[in-house]
């Protein structure tokens, strides 16, 4: 469908052909996996919202259920991606949005990762983890999709102790720059805007990649980043805490 010149991707035909894929081949070309996700550049639309893209797709409580342990997601920037994912997970996993079906007893607007919308950072707003956290209603509905899950019950030698001390002996900020988090957030050609913020912990602006613009969205810097331009200090969890720190709706509604 194209729409004011944009073209978009019916989702639920993507989904569907994923979970065929995974029924026909999916098993015999990978290792043993409990859900697989497609990551796609295309504007996805549903015929419900046409118009609308949404973040993805998903099978409810399809987690380890061959033909429908399968996500659909829109990749746009780092955080928004990173997002996505965990909600459509937890749609797997049996969840619903906070404030519909099993997830009624919870808020959207409280915005943990269930809510309908994608949460993004901006003025005006206390600031709040829940949007990297899963509400008591989706928490619940996941022990009550995998108390019959078998397949998640199943160990993998994964683990790799030198790897994983390598990756905690220093935080994130420590290891990667101001501008090499903008590329990550936005994209290669994305910088920081201003340098010197003394607030960057909490309100960290990235260039448009394609135009240099400074953009309205705001991400929190990594933890362990310093504070503006040969600055000593560093952001901690617990200095961002003490900080405010706004969001601002998308118009997602999957």
């Amino acid at each position: 469908m194209i729409l004011n010149g944009t073209k978009f991707i019916e989702t639920i035909s993507y989904l569907e052909d994923l979970a065929m894929w995974d029924l026909e081949t999916g098993q015999s070309h990978l290792p043993v996996f409990d859900q697989a996700m497609l990551f796609t550049s295309y504007n996805l639309y549903t015929d419900s919202r046409s118009g609308v893209d949404p973040h993805g797709a998903s099978y409810t409580e399809g987690v380890c259920e061959i033909a429908a342990r399968t996500s659909v997601i829109q990749a746009v920037d780092y955080i928004w991606t990173v997002w996505a994912t965990a909600h459509e997970l937890g749609h797997s996993l049996g969840a619903n949005h906070d404030g519909e079906k099993k997830g009624i007893a919870c808020k959207a607007e409280d915005l943990y990762i269930m809510t309908p919308s994608v949460p993004y950072m901006y003025r005006g707003r206390p600031y709040s983890r829940n949007p990297w956290m899963f509400s008591k209603c989706s928490l619940e509905a996941f022990k009550q999709t995998l108390k019959d899950k078998d397949c998640v019950k199943t160990k993998g030698n994964y683990f790799n102790a030198a790897d994983y001390k390598a990756i905690v002996t220093k935080k994130p900020g420590e290891t990667i720059t101001h501008n090499e988090q903008c590329h990550v957030i936005k994209g290669s050609k994305s910088v920081l805007c201003e340098t010197a913020a003394a607030d960057i912990c909490l309100l960290m602006r990235c260039t448009d990649p394609a135009t240099g613009i400074c953009l309205e969205d705001y991400y929190g810097a990594a933890s362990g980043t310093t504070c503006g331009y040969n600055m000593p200090a560093l952001c901690e969890l617990e200095q961002i805490n003490r900080k405010p720190l706004l969001y601002r709706h998308g118009m997602d509604n999957n």
